[in-house]
């Protein structure tokens, strides 16, 4: 069907917007205009038999307009956007869209508008750039939870193009019919994964990632056509993860634990391996033998370093200026002992823990220290982060012998510290430096 522009394209219909009236559950609900469709009962009035698929020639904003102007006198029950594969639902599935131009499979059909223009212009010289994956992953998606719903087989019988059922071009030469046919026999979804977002490195971990088969096959873990199994994407990458002999190669992290009928989960049990510190984004998809890829990438950031880091007072990071004594007799010390200097208005004197943050993230930073009725009450630490210095006044003289935090802040690798400073103008006769401890990347 081709649409006619409307000069307020963008403007569909803001208040309109929402999924409560949307059947297909991934939905904007945008409604067309009443008089742009018939009220049913379907299927109880006619069967839902086909699934008829329309390219706009014009926007996506554009044909949502249109359908909502009551002088078009046509509609669709579905629009598509091309460049991230957005569903509109703008006629319910029970209602009849004035979509096919024929009455028999409008009464018999749903209708899907997937945004594209195959007229070659100036604007528009390569109409194949509207025909994204985006677009055929999204409207295979829809279509497969159609023929679901209504067990429609999904053939070409039932699954038609507009031209296949009145004279017109649309949906044009430039849409992929065996790739979409393809996609809706080749159905995945992500369900699960027990992948951890922080690991130490060299350290190793076994993990599932698990798969609904939404396909109209059986995923078997023999060789064959129909065998699936779980990859690096882009497909042949060298996984920073990968242990032998828990994959079956560096990019292949293996089958299934057994055979997986349509509408069964697939779990895929393996062994990672962190490699050196450091931030990642692993991504899999499954691989069908006979045809690549199918289904979703699904993606994993893992931080690689130290989760838990204690500098105390005795460590080569810790440095003090100005008057600092050693002390032993507070029982809630860290470790063996810990520094403390006269308070003062007017002091100079600095403790300071040098973080060197194992990769760059975010980070918890505690202090610990042993308190007492002659410590400041208004200590004052200053946490230097990527881009911040911190300031957060404490009181000494409660919160002893246990990790209090201090922030949470950005930290470069390499990079961060903490000061206590023997500077207060609170009550009390001494500030403790003991130990402070780093946490992270937490994310």
């Amino acid at each position: 069907m081709k649409l006619r522009e409307v000069v307020a394209a963008g403007l569909v219909g803001m208040a309109a917007f929402g999924n409560a009236q949307a059947d297909y559950p991934s939905a904007i609900w945008n409604a067309a205009a009443v008089g742009n469709q018939t009220s049913s009962n379907r299927p109880t009035t006619y069967p839902i038999e086909y699934v008829i698929i329309h390219i706009t020639e014009g926007s996506y904003a554009g044909a949502i307009s249109w359908f909502k102007n009551e002088t078009s006198d046509v509609s669709a029950h579905f629009v598509i956007r091309s460049s991230d594969g957005q569903v509109t639902q703008m006629v319910r599935l029970k209602d009849i869209a004035w979509q096919a131009g024929n009455s028999f499979y409008n009464q018999r059909g749903i209708g899907i508008e997937h945004e594209a223009i195959s007229t070659i212009s100036g604007t528009n010289p390569n109409p194949l750039t509207w025909f994204t994956d985006a677009l055929y992953n999204s409207s295979s998606t829809l279509t497969r939870w159609i023929t679901t719903t209504y067990a429609i087989p999904r053939t070409r019988t039932y699954i038609k193009g507009h031209n296949e059922v009145r004279a017109t071009s649309c949906p044009s030469t430039y849409w992929d019919w065996n790739r979409y046919m393809n996609l809706l026999s080749e159905g995945a979804s992500y369900l699960s994964n027990t992948v951890p977002t922080f690991m130490t490195p060299g350290s190793e971990v076994d993990v599932s990632v698990v798969f609904n088969n939404t396909s109209d096959f059986t995923w078997t873990t023999a060789t064959g056509n129909d065998q699936v199994s779980l990859r690096t994407s882009p497909s042949g990458r060298v996984s920073p993860f990968y242990i032998s002999p828990s994959w079956q190669s560096s990019s292949i992290v293996g089958t299934p634990t057994g055979n997986v009928a349509p509408g069964s989960n697939a779990v895929f049990n393996f062994r990672i391996k962190a490699p050196v510190a450091g931030q990642y984004t692993e991504s899999f998809q499954l691989y069908r033998s006979s045809t690549g890829t199918i289904g979703p990438v699904v993606s994993f950031a893992i931080s690689s370093g130290y989760q838990d880091k204690v500098i105390d007072n005795t460590s080569n990071d810790f440095y003090t200026s100005g008057a600092w004594t050693a002390g032993t007799s507070s029982t809630d010390k860290y470790g063996t002992d810990y520094q403390f200097v006269a308070a003062s208005a007017r002091s100079n004197a600095f403790a300071e823990w040098y973080l060197n943050a194992p990769v760059a993230g975010t980070y918890e930073v505690y202090a610990w220290w042993p308190q007492g009725t002659n410590r400041s009450n208004a200590a004052r630490y200053e946490i230097r982060g990527r881009r911040d210095k911190l300031t957060k006044i404490v009181n000494q003289q409660a919160g002893g012998g246990t990790w209090n935090l201090l922030c949470r802040t950005s930290l470069s690798a390499g990079g961060g510290y903490v000061r206590v400073f023997g500077r207060s103008n609170g009550t009390g006769a001494v500030v403790m430096a003991d130990a402070v401890r780093l946490v992270g990347p937490i994310r």
